[in-house]
Protein backbone atom coordinates (compact mmCIF):
# COMPACT_ATOMS: atom_id res chain seq x y z
CA UNK A 1 0.00 0.00 0.00
CA UNK A 2 1.28 3.46 -1.00
CA UNK A 3 1.34 6.23 1.60
CA UNK A 4 -0.60 9.44 0.95
CA UNK A 5 2.10 12.03 0.47
CA UNK A 6 1.11 15.63 0.99
CA UNK A 7 3.15 18.53 -0.27
CA UNK A 8 4.22 20.30 -3.40
CA UNK A 9 6.61 19.20 -6.04
CA UNK A 10 9.71 21.22 -6.80
CA UNK A 11 8.21 22.31 -10.12
CA UNK A 12 5.08 23.64 -8.43
CA UNK A 13 7.14 25.62 -5.89
CA UNK A 14 9.29 27.13 -8.66
CA UNK A 15 6.20 28.23 -10.59
CA UNK A 16 4.74 29.92 -7.50
CA UNK A 17 8.07 31.67 -6.72
CA UNK A 18 8.30 32.87 -10.35
CA UNK A 19 4.76 34.28 -10.23
CA UNK A 20 5.40 36.08 -6.94
CA UNK A 21 8.66 37.49 -8.35
CA UNK A 22 6.92 38.80 -11.48
CA UNK A 23 4.15 40.43 -9.41
CA UNK A 24 6.73 42.09 -7.16
CA UNK A 25 8.74 43.32 -10.14
CA UNK A 26 5.62 44.92 -11.60
CA UNK A 27 4.14 46.39 -8.41
CA UNK A 28 7.21 47.91 -6.70
CA UNK A 29 7.87 50.56 -9.41
CA UNK A 30 4.16 51.38 -9.55
CA UNK A 31 3.99 51.94 -5.78
CA UNK A 32 7.19 54.00 -5.86
CA UNK A 33 5.80 56.23 -8.61
CA UNK A 34 2.56 56.72 -6.67
CA UNK A 35 4.51 57.76 -3.58
CA UNK A 36 6.43 60.36 -5.62
CA UNK A 37 3.15 61.67 -7.06
CA UNK A 38 1.74 61.98 -3.55
CA UNK A 39 4.77 63.97 -2.36
CA UNK A 40 4.51 66.30 -5.37
CA UNK A 41 0.77 66.80 -4.78
CA UNK A 42 1.41 67.58 -1.10
CA UNK A 43 4.13 70.08 -2.02
CA UNK A 44 1.90 71.76 -4.60
CA UNK A 45 -0.92 72.10 -2.06
CA UNK A 46 1.52 73.51 0.49
CA UNK A 47 2.85 76.02 -2.07
CA UNK A 48 -0.71 77.27 -2.64
CA UNK A 49 -1.25 77.56 1.12
CA UNK A 50 2.06 79.41 1.51
CA UNK A 51 1.11 81.91 -1.20
CA UNK A 52 -2.25 82.56 0.45
CA UNK A 53 -0.64 82.99 3.88
CA UNK A 54 1.97 85.43 2.52
CA UNK A 55 -0.64 87.55 0.76
CA UNK A 56 -2.79 87.53 3.89
CA UNK A 57 0.24 88.57 5.95
CA UNK A 58 1.03 91.45 3.57
CA UNK A 59 -2.52 92.75 3.18
CA UNK A 60 -3.82 91.61 6.56
CA UNK A 61 -2.87 94.71 8.49
CA UNK A 62 -2.62 98.37 7.64
CA UNK A 63 0.79 98.54 9.33
CA UNK A 64 2.22 95.73 7.20
CA UNK A 65 0.87 97.20 3.98
CA UNK A 66 2.12 100.72 4.84
CA UNK A 67 5.57 99.36 5.67
CA UNK A 68 5.61 97.58 2.31
CA UNK A 69 4.37 100.64 0.41
CA UNK A 70 6.99 102.87 2.08
CA UNK A 71 9.83 100.42 1.51
CA UNK A 72 12.43 101.95 -0.85
CA UNK A 73 12.63 98.81 -2.97
CA UNK A 74 9.15 97.33 -2.91
CA UNK A 75 10.15 94.34 -5.04
CA UNK A 76 11.92 92.62 -2.14
CA UNK A 77 9.61 90.97 0.41
CA UNK A 78 10.26 87.41 1.54
CA UNK A 79 8.34 85.05 3.82
CA UNK A 80 9.12 81.59 5.19
CA UNK A 81 6.03 79.40 5.55
CA UNK A 82 6.28 76.44 7.92
CA UNK A 83 4.14 73.59 6.62
CA UNK A 84 3.77 71.84 9.98
CA UNK A 85 2.59 74.99 11.76
CA UNK A 86 0.60 76.13 8.73
CA UNK A 87 1.70 79.74 9.00
CA UNK A 88 4.33 82.33 8.15
CA UNK A 89 7.07 82.02 10.76
CA UNK A 90 9.42 84.81 9.63
CA UNK A 91 9.87 87.47 7.00
CA UNK A 92 12.61 89.62 5.52
CA UNK A 93 12.93 92.66 3.29
CA UNK A 94 15.60 94.11 1.09
CA UNK A 95 17.91 93.23 -1.74
CA UNK A 96 20.40 91.20 0.31
CA UNK A 97 17.82 89.61 2.60
CA UNK A 98 18.68 86.86 5.03
CA UNK A 99 15.92 84.83 6.62
CA UNK A 100 15.79 82.56 9.64
CA UNK A 101 15.92 79.01 8.33
CA UNK A 102 15.28 77.05 11.53
CA UNK A 103 14.18 78.30 14.90
CA UNK A 104 17.26 79.50 16.75
CA UNK A 105 19.65 78.16 14.08
CA UNK A 106 20.59 81.46 12.46
CA UNK A 107 19.88 82.98 9.08
CA UNK A 108 20.72 82.24 5.46
CA UNK A 109 20.52 84.30 2.30
CA UNK A 110 17.06 83.74 0.82
CA UNK A 111 18.35 82.63 -2.57
CA UNK A 112 20.64 80.03 -0.95
CA UNK A 113 17.76 78.76 1.14
CA UNK A 114 15.57 78.68 -1.98
CA UNK A 115 18.14 76.47 -3.71
CA UNK A 116 18.09 74.06 -0.74
CA UNK A 117 14.28 73.88 -0.79
CA UNK A 118 14.34 73.28 -4.55
CA UNK A 119 16.79 70.40 -4.10
CA UNK A 120 14.58 68.83 -1.40
CA UNK A 121 11.54 69.10 -3.68
CA UNK A 122 13.43 67.56 -6.62
CA UNK A 123 14.32 64.50 -4.54
CA UNK A 124 10.57 64.06 -3.83
CA UNK A 125 11.26 61.62 -0.98
CA UNK A 126 9.38 63.60 1.65
CA UNK A 127 7.16 66.68 1.45
CA UNK A 128 8.87 70.02 2.00
CA UNK A 129 8.80 71.27 5.58
CA UNK A 130 9.22 74.95 4.65
CA UNK A 131 8.37 77.08 1.62
CA UNK A 132 9.77 80.50 0.78
CA UNK A 133 7.47 83.09 -0.76
CA UNK A 134 8.58 86.20 -2.66
CA UNK A 135 6.14 89.06 -3.13
CA UNK A 136 7.19 91.77 -5.50
CA UNK A 137 5.73 94.95 -6.88
CA UNK A 138 5.65 94.73 -10.69
CA UNK A 139 5.61 98.52 -11.03
CA UNK A 140 8.83 98.85 -9.02
CA UNK A 141 10.43 95.74 -10.49
CA UNK A 142 12.92 96.24 -13.33
CA UNK A 143 12.12 92.67 -14.41
CA UNK A 144 8.41 93.39 -14.86
CA UNK A 145 7.90 90.25 -16.96
CA UNK A 146 8.30 88.12 -13.83
CA UNK A 147 5.51 87.07 -11.52
CA UNK A 148 5.04 89.29 -8.45
CA UNK A 149 4.33 86.17 -6.35
CA UNK A 150 6.85 83.33 -6.45
CA UNK A 151 7.82 80.41 -4.26
CA UNK A 152 10.72 78.10 -3.57
CA UNK A 153 10.23 75.40 -4.50
CA UNK A 154 7.98 76.07 -7.47
CA UNK A 155 6.43 73.68 -9.95
CA UNK A 156 6.04 73.75 -13.71
CA UNK A 157 3.31 71.16 -14.10
CA UNK A 158 4.42 68.23 -11.97
CA UNK A 159 8.14 69.00 -12.24
CA UNK A 160 10.18 71.22 -9.96
CA UNK A 161 10.99 74.39 -11.89
CA UNK A 162 14.09 76.50 -11.89
CA UNK A 163 16.66 74.68 -13.99
CA UNK A 164 17.46 77.75 -16.08
CA UNK A 165 16.56 80.53 -13.68
CA UNK A 166 16.74 81.45 -10.05
CA UNK A 167 14.28 79.13 -8.28
CA UNK A 168 13.25 82.00 -6.09
CA UNK A 169 12.69 85.66 -6.91
CA UNK A 170 12.73 87.34 -10.30
CA UNK A 171 15.72 86.51 -12.52
CA UNK A 172 19.18 84.99 -12.04
CA UNK A 173 21.33 87.28 -9.96
CA UNK A 174 18.50 89.68 -9.16
CA UNK A 175 18.72 90.33 -5.42
CA UNK A 176 21.46 87.74 -4.97
CA UNK A 177 24.49 89.94 -4.48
Amino acid sequence: MKKNQHGFTLAELLVVIAIVGILAAISIPIFTAQRKKAVIAANQANVRAAKAAAVAMLYGSKESLERYENQPQKQYRYYRYNVKEGKIVCQAEGENAHIEYAQGSGTKKVNDLGQEYRKTAMEAKTPCTDILVYIGNPAANPYANTSPLQTAPFYEGNEVGGTSQNPFGPKPGFGAK
